[in-house]
Protein backbone atom coordinates (compact mmCIF):
# COMPACT_ATOMS: atom_id res chain seq x y z
CA UNK A 1 0.00 0.00 0.00
CA UNK A 2 3.31 2.31 0.10
CA UNK A 3 2.34 3.46 -3.52
CA UNK A 4 -1.62 3.78 -2.88
CA UNK A 5 -0.23 6.26 0.55
CA UNK A 6 2.18 8.22 -1.39
CA UNK A 7 -0.54 9.16 -4.58
CA UNK A 8 -2.85 9.98 -1.71
CA UNK A 9 -0.40 11.90 0.21
CA UNK A 10 0.41 14.15 -3.51
CA UNK A 11 -3.34 14.95 -3.02
CA UNK A 12 -3.01 15.71 0.15
CA UNK A 13 0.04 18.20 -0.45
CA UNK A 14 -2.48 20.59 -2.57
CA UNK A 15 -4.15 21.85 0.22
CA UNK A 16 -2.49 20.54 3.60
CA UNK A 17 1.19 20.87 2.37
CA UNK A 18 3.18 21.27 5.89
CA UNK A 19 3.23 17.15 6.82
CA UNK A 20 6.08 14.90 7.10
CA UNK A 21 5.28 10.87 6.55
CA UNK A 22 7.65 9.20 9.03
CA UNK A 23 7.90 5.74 7.11
CA UNK A 24 8.51 3.02 9.75
CA UNK A 25 8.98 -0.75 7.83
CA UNK A 26 10.95 -3.85 8.52
CA UNK A 27 12.37 -5.92 5.96
CA UNK A 28 13.44 -5.33 2.61
CA UNK A 29 10.88 -2.96 0.31
CA UNK A 30 9.86 -4.18 -2.74
CA UNK A 31 10.28 -0.67 -4.21
CA UNK A 32 12.07 2.22 -3.97
CA UNK A 33 10.42 4.20 -1.43
CA UNK A 34 12.50 7.42 -1.81
CA UNK A 35 12.75 6.97 -5.65
CA UNK A 36 8.52 6.67 -5.37
CA UNK A 37 8.77 9.54 -3.49
CA UNK A 38 10.94 11.63 -5.26
CA UNK A 39 8.69 11.05 -8.38
CA UNK A 40 6.13 12.19 -6.93
CA UNK A 41 7.34 15.61 -5.62
CA UNK A 42 6.87 14.15 -1.52
CA UNK A 43 11.13 13.77 -1.16
CA UNK A 44 11.06 16.57 1.51
CA UNK A 45 7.69 15.25 3.36
CA UNK A 46 9.10 11.58 3.36
CA UNK A 47 11.20 10.63 6.44
CA UNK A 48 12.39 6.46 6.09
CA UNK A 49 13.23 5.45 9.34
CA UNK A 50 12.95 1.47 8.39
CA UNK A 51 12.49 -0.86 11.41
CA UNK A 52 11.68 0.30 14.99
CA UNK A 53 12.22 -1.84 17.89
CA UNK A 54 9.01 -2.89 19.57
CA UNK A 55 9.84 -0.92 22.69
CA UNK A 56 10.39 1.98 21.19
CA UNK A 57 7.10 2.30 18.57
CA UNK A 58 5.40 4.17 21.76
CA UNK A 59 7.88 6.95 20.99
CA UNK A 60 7.13 7.32 17.19
CA UNK A 61 3.38 6.83 17.86
CA UNK A 62 3.50 9.65 20.71
CA UNK A 63 5.20 11.74 18.19
CA UNK A 64 2.11 11.39 15.70
CA UNK A 65 -1.05 13.18 14.69
CA UNK A 66 -2.30 10.18 12.76
CA UNK A 67 -1.18 6.33 12.40
CA UNK A 68 -2.00 5.44 8.16
CA UNK A 69 -1.77 1.57 7.31
CA UNK A 70 -2.59 1.81 3.51
CA UNK A 71 -1.69 -2.41 2.93
CA UNK A 72 -3.55 -4.09 0.65
CA UNK A 73 -3.15 -7.51 2.46
CA UNK A 74 -3.32 -8.06 6.51
CA UNK A 75 -3.98 -10.56 9.07
CA UNK A 76 -5.30 -7.84 11.97
CA UNK A 77 -2.38 -5.60 11.76
CA UNK A 78 -0.60 -5.41 15.54
CA UNK A 79 0.81 -1.80 14.50
CA UNK A 80 -2.83 -0.79 13.87
CA UNK A 81 -3.64 -2.00 17.49
CA UNK A 82 -0.58 -0.40 19.36
CA UNK A 83 -1.17 2.86 17.22
CA UNK A 84 -4.88 2.43 19.04
CA UNK A 85 -3.28 2.02 22.31
CA UNK A 86 -1.25 5.19 22.12
CA UNK A 87 -4.47 7.30 21.59
CA UNK A 88 -3.59 7.85 18.24
CA UNK A 89 -6.29 8.27 15.73
CA UNK A 90 -6.52 5.09 13.01
CA UNK A 91 -6.77 5.38 9.18
CA UNK A 92 -6.24 2.26 7.33
CA UNK A 93 -7.58 -0.42 4.90
CA UNK A 94 -11.26 -2.51 4.94
CA UNK A 95 -9.19 -5.66 4.42
CA UNK A 96 -9.31 -8.79 6.03
CA UNK A 97 -9.48 -8.40 10.42
CA UNK A 98 -9.17 -5.12 10.45
CA UNK A 99 -13.28 -4.04 10.37
CA UNK A 100 -13.78 -6.39 13.34
CA UNK A 101 -10.62 -4.23 15.17
CA UNK A 102 -12.41 -0.83 13.91
CA UNK A 103 -15.78 -1.41 14.78
CA UNK A 104 -16.97 1.94 14.12
CA UNK A 105 -16.09 5.47 12.84
CA UNK A 106 -15.86 6.95 16.21
CA UNK A 107 -12.48 4.85 17.12
CA UNK A 108 -10.86 4.96 13.56
CA UNK A 109 -10.72 5.54 9.44
CA UNK A 110 -11.33 2.56 6.34
CA UNK A 111 -11.27 2.77 3.08
CA UNK A 112 -10.62 0.25 0.60
CA UNK A 113 -7.47 -0.82 -0.40
CA UNK A 114 -6.24 0.69 -3.73
CA UNK A 115 -8.18 4.11 -3.24
CA UNK A 116 -5.99 6.55 -3.13
CA UNK A 117 -8.29 9.22 -3.55
CA UNK A 118 -10.54 8.25 -0.17
CA UNK A 119 -7.48 7.78 1.71
CA UNK A 120 -6.41 11.58 0.59
CA UNK A 121 -9.90 12.86 1.11
CA UNK A 122 -9.72 11.08 5.18
CA UNK A 123 -6.12 12.43 5.60
CA UNK A 124 -7.08 15.93 4.63
CA UNK A 125 -10.20 15.56 6.94
CA UNK A 126 -8.00 14.44 9.66
CA UNK A 127 -5.49 17.17 9.28
CA UNK A 128 -7.80 19.83 9.12
CA UNK A 129 -9.54 18.96 12.66
CA UNK A 130 -7.37 18.84 15.91
CA UNK A 131 -10.49 17.70 17.83
CA UNK A 132 -11.79 15.33 15.39
CA UNK A 133 -8.50 13.45 15.86
CA UNK A 134 -8.20 13.82 19.67
CA UNK A 135 -11.75 12.45 19.96
CA UNK A 136 -10.97 9.48 17.84
CA UNK A 137 -7.66 8.51 19.25
CA UNK A 138 -9.16 9.00 22.76
CA UNK A 139 -11.84 7.12 22.09
CA UNK A 140 -9.34 4.45 19.94
CA UNK A 141 -7.72 3.61 22.96
CA UNK A 142 -10.62 3.18 25.32
CA UNK A 143 -11.52 0.50 23.10
CA UNK A 144 -8.54 -0.82 22.97
CA UNK A 145 -8.67 -0.98 26.66
CA UNK A 146 -11.84 -2.22 27.86
CA UNK A 147 -13.16 -3.68 25.10
CA UNK A 148 -10.48 -5.46 22.55
CA UNK A 149 -7.99 -6.32 25.30
CA UNK A 150 -10.52 -6.97 27.99
CA UNK A 151 -10.04 -10.69 27.69
CA UNK A 152 -12.90 -11.14 30.41
CA UNK A 153 -15.33 -9.29 27.73
CA UNK A 154 -14.03 -11.72 25.10
CA UNK A 155 -14.24 -14.87 26.67
CA UNK A 156 -18.02 -14.06 27.33
CA UNK A 157 -18.41 -12.55 24.06
CA UNK A 158 -17.01 -15.96 22.58
CA UNK A 159 -18.95 -18.25 24.97
CA UNK A 160 -22.14 -16.36 23.81
CA UNK A 161 -21.10 -17.22 20.11
CA UNK A 162 -20.52 -21.05 20.57
CA UNK A 163 -23.36 -21.52 23.15
CA UNK A 164 -26.01 -19.27 22.71
CA UNK A 165 -26.09 -18.56 26.03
Amino acid sequence: GWLDLFDALVIVKKTHPDFVLVGVFSGHADIDLNAECKKRGLEQHFMPIGEVEPARMNRIHNAADIFCLASHSEGIANSVVEAMSTGVPVLTTAICGHPELIANDSIGIMVPPHRPELLAREFARLMADSRLRTEMGNAARAYIETVWGNYAFNAAKLLHILTGQ
